[in-house]
């Protein structure tokens, strides 16, 4: 097999090494895909979608541009899907809000906000997808038809025409990478929003040094995080903090006999530990997710508590990010009633829940503050109000440690 490997031939192809469950090795080579055996017809679909996002890596900066008077809305019940999309749209330098349900996108819809494409996941609790979109166009009365795109971990057969036929304008598959949002992008947005930017401006070296980390393709999950090592670390952080609240869920759900929010709960799981280089917990979630769609409880029963032993081995190995994210919380100087606020404003908006930041943020006064804050404060209602994300995490942060 090495002989085979170094090869002047093998140069030419994508390698896949089959290794027992749970043993990555510390030496990778460039461009391998990892799977585990058993084979299906699971696996050969993640084979595909991998070697479609390495080609799509190196072709990523052959259409860049950026559309920095666009506006995206992001529609999914996981905020660390979430996070990722928001951080490739940042990528385009297009301002993005989020939410977490189809109600929610509604609410937004009906507050005034207008948005040039819209990403909507269809796993949601509740409200699905394809209802939300049907929702969307029925409040749109100006003639103007917003692109809203499915958003999905969900690629099996039929799927894309289903999206289609329920009002949907065209499908992007999660995790997607940088040239799957161009391509939809360019595709969607009007052309008097695209800004080309010259090859001199985004040619740079996105080597980064991270330490191996066992059972995590550090470079499939930096490509699906933007190259941004930051927000690499901290959905790492995030993705460990969830796991005890996550792995409850599914037991709750399971002995409750919620398949459809068994199925849900897995579906998230699977598109997220795939984004994060987790492959063979998403292969675990992925079967637990159809499992989930089928009522299918004696598949559940013999697979559930071996895909969550996987699930909880990830939380010691990123230990560290979450002492590190920890750090940085506890590193905020402002104290008393407005610091501890503005700690839970913060914590509010790193999950993207800008409903309780809003109801955190009424707890305060301009009289909390001293005169050189108090500019900062009003700019901050106002990012909320307009459910700014990004400058409202700016600014909290300015106002959390005096500067």
């Amino acid at each position: 097999g090495r002989r085979i490997l170094q090869s002047d031939r093998a140069k030419e192809f994508i390698k896949v090494p089959v290794i027992p469950w749970g043993h990555v090795p510390s030496e990778i080579g460039k461009n391998w895909i990892f799977t585990y055996p058993p084979f299906s017809a699971l696996t050969l679909m993640h084979l595909l979608e991998e070697e479609k996002r390495i080609k799509e890596s190196a072709e990523a900066t052959k259409v860049f541009f950026t559309a920095p008077k666009a506006k995206a809305l992001v529609v999914d019940d996981n905020g660390l899907n979430l996070k990722m999309a928001a951080e490739m749209l940042s990528i385009f330098r297009i301002k993005t809000d989020v939410c977490y349900s189809g109600y929610e996108s509604l609410d937004l819809i009906k507050k005034g906000n207008r948005y040039d494409i819209i990403f909507m996941d269809y796993m949601m609790e509740n409200m699905d997808g394809i209802e939300a979109t049907q929702k969307i166009h029925e409040l749109e009365t100006s003639g103007k038809r917003t692109p809203i795109i499915a958003f999905t971990a969900n690629s099996v057969e039929g799927a894309e025409k289903m999206y289609l036929e329920g009002g949907m304008d065209d499908v992007l598959f999660k995790p997607a990478g940088v040239l799957s949002f161009a391509t939809i992008l360019k595709k969607h947005l009007p052309e008097s929003l695209i800004e080309n930017v010259p090859d001199a401006e985004i040619s740079e070296d996105k080597t980064i040094d991270l330490p191996f980390i066992e059972g995590i393709d550090t470079e499939k999950a930096l490509s699906y995080c933007g190259h941004n090592v930051d927000v690499f670390k901290d959905m790492l952080a995030t993705f460990a903090m969830e796991t005890d609240d996550k792995v409850r869920l599914l037991d709750t759900y399971f002995k409750d006999g919620n398949f459809r929010n068994f199925a849900v709960e897995a579906h998230g799981l699977k598109s997220v530990s795939r984004a994060l280089g987790m492959d063979e917990l998403s292969e675990k979630m992925a079967a637990l997710e159809k499992a989930g769609k089928e009522e299918d409880s004696a598949f559940i029963k013999d697979n559930l508590q071996r895909a969550l032993e996987i699930y909880k081995s990830y939380k010691p190995r990123l230990s560290s990010f979450v002492e590190l994210k920890e750090e940085e919380r506890n590193s905020r100087k402002k104290t008393g009633k407005a610091g501890e606020i503005l700690s839970k404003i913060m914590d509010a908006l790193d999950d993207f829940e800008m409903d309780r930041a809003e109801a955190l943020i009424a707890e305060l006064s301009p009289d909390d503050f001293s005169h050189s804050e108090k500019e900062v404060f009003e700019r901050l209602l106002e990012s909320i109000e307009a459910i700014d994300y990004y400058a409202s995490k700016d600014l909290v942060e300015q106002l959390l440690s005096g500067k």
